[in-house]
């Protein structure tokens, strides 16, 4: 009968014209398909972004920072204010330190320097706004007379991490550019993922 009110087919059983069937069964049976087929799906979609948005807002800037696309948007937005010198220092020590062990001495030590020439020492073209404390200590750490240690970078990337989360971060979260990584973020099918590029 549904078929024959749709597609025009003669009601051979006679069943719309017995009055056993009418429009507003035809309604009832689409409502009840809409919310079978449909509804759940809408339901699992608003639990899922929700539930995303809120651990992206628990987890900080980490999130951002561990998310292939996040790191790319906010360093847009960090292009943006001209400062995009933390975040690319960031990359490039965290990338340093996890090539660590399966690096050459002399590798090391190059990119070590680059890093340093880049980004730390004074005057470079991208210096990063750390402490003088932190500046000697990374010399001192550096000391051509024994290896350069695994952990030279990390009061730098702490210093440079907290200046991003006190200053860029919260602007962020309220530009148009946050809710495009949010969207964006939801249909990466990778996740969390860890970039390790230099620059």
């Amino acid at each position: 009968a549904v078929i024959s009110l749709m597609f025009g087919i003669p009601d051979t059983g006679g069943v719309y014209s017995d009055g056993k069937f009418t429009w507003s069964y035809l309604l009832c049976f689409g409502a009840l398909i809409s919310f079978t087929l449909i509804a759940p799906k809408q339901i699992f979609r608003s639990y899922f972004m929700e539930s995303f948005d809120d651990e992206v807002n628990h987890l900080g800037l980490s999130a951002i920072l561990n998310s292939e696309i996040g790191i790319n948007y906010f360093k847009i937005h960090m292009i943006n204010e001209l400062s995009i010198e933390s975040i690319l220092f960031w990359q490039n020590a965290m990338a340093w330190k996890n090539a660590y062990r399966t690096t050459s001495v002399l590798i090391r030590e190059e990119n070590y320097i680059r890093i340093f020439k880049t980004f730390i020492e004074h005057g470079s073209i991208m210096q990063i706004n750390i402490s003088y404390d932190t500046y000697e200590n990374v010399l001192r750490d550096a000391d051509r007379s024994k290896n350069i240690p695994e952990t030279v970078f990390d009061e730098c990337m702490t210093q440079a991490v907290y200046l991003m989360s006190s200053n860029a971060y919260p602007r962020f979260l309220r530009s148009e550019l946050y809710q495009r990584y949010l969207s964006a973020a939801r249909g990466e099918s990778g996740g969390i993922l860890e970039n390790q590029g230099y620059l």
